[in-house]
């Protein structure tokens, strides 16, 4: 009996052993195998349909290997993009099925992008988003009603010469300011 405790202890030890990472997953294979394909996940081929089957292989492999940390939010990218690769754009619904789902998975590109150069030392550079996604930007305006401010660059990163940088926040009357209305006259 205890022979075969001591052989469950041993094996389960050096199953954890080989895992690599205390989250059960190999965190530098994973690393590894996104430093080797960064230019297909960031700007991937869609050129042909076997360019797209071979976008969502990759992204369906890397989402196998992900780390528990990330697993949930890599398979939201997954997500987007096999939602994207079915979208008809002379169909309205589809198009806009595919915004709304890539509005629904900026956080989780957002978290991956931030975990992988973390724990990676990688840096595919700035994630797109319809929304800012950064809670430093946050800035509280009355209670319950905030608004987050986004560098021009981020929306326009090629405006004209003529055209400011930056424009001036709108004016928000505060909560407590009654509403008024015209005179019926």
């Amino acid at each position: 009996m205890a022979v075969t405790a001591a052989i469950a202890v041993l094996t389960g030890a050096a199953i954890l052993s080989n895992c690599g990472s205390d989250d059960g997953t190999d965190t530098q294979a994973f690393c590894t195998e996104v430093a080797a394909n960064a230019e297909a996940i960031v700007r991937p081929p869609l050129a042909s349909e076997d360019d797209i089957d071979d976008t969502l292989d990759l992204y369906r492999d890397l989402a196998n290997r992900a780390p528990i940390a990330i697993e949930e939010e890599w398979r939201d990218l997954l997500t987007n993009i096999e939602t994207v690769s079915t979208v008809d754009p002379a169909d309205p619904e589809s198009v806009q099925r595919t915004v709304a789902v890539a509005y629904a998975t900026e956080r989780s590109a957002v978290a991956v992008r931030n975990w992988l150069l973390t724990n990676c030392g990688i840096d595919l550079g700035p994630v797109a988003t319809i929304a800012p996604q950064d809670p430093a930007a946050t800035t509280t305006l009355a209670p319950g009603v905030s608004t987050s401010i986004v560098p021009i660059d981020t929306i326009a990163p090629s405006l004209p010469p003529d055209v400011p940088p930056t424009t001036p926040p709108a004016q928000v009357p505060p909560a407590s300011a009654p509403a008024t209305t015209a005179a019926a006259g």
